[in-house]
């Protein structure tokens, strides 16, 4: 992926979770982990980074949505 797409993305995410007023320590409940390593996460999609689709995909299933991955 292009890194401004992962940036854009990973915006839209964390602004996700701030619109449902959820906390990082909410979504690392949630998703079964710790307040630090949603920290880190969320840093790690600011810089580009992207973590693999089994952590993307639990990050966003405790905002409530679904990871789509398409081809084209």
């Amino acid at each position: 992926m292009h890194a401004q797409t992962n940036l854009t993305a990973a915006k839209a995410l964390i602004a996700l979770r701030i619109r449902k007023q959820l906390t990082q320590s909410e979504v690392a409940s949630r998703m079964n982990t710790v307040q630090p390593a949603v920290a880190r996460l969320e840093a790690k999609l600011i810089a580009g980074e992207l973590p693999s689709i089994r952590v993307l995909e639990r990050y966003a299933n405790a905002l409530g949505r679904q990871i789509v991955i398409r081809f084209r």
